[in-house]
């Protein structure tokens, strides 16, 4: 599943950053509908400010500890 990039604000930029091949690399990693359908709804984040958040909070889940 990937997004629409016609339906995007700003599908010429979408497209020239990458985006539909971004989001085709990673529905090729997931294996749940539920990850498609969380992905499927990706948007590139407004500014640096929220991709540091974004970053700050991925890298702390990915220290957690894993259940066995």
């Amino acid at each position: 599943m990937v997004m629409n990039i016609a339906a995007a604000p700003h599908d010429a930029t979408l497209h020239n950053l990458g985006w539909p091949r971004l989001l085709a690399a990673l529905g090729e990693r997931l294996h749940s509908a539920p990850g498609h359908a969380a992905m499927a709804g990706l948007a590139p984040l407004p500014d640096a400010g929220a991709v540091r958040t974004a970053s700050l909070k991925a890298r702390s889940c990915c220290a957690m500890p894993m259940a066995s």
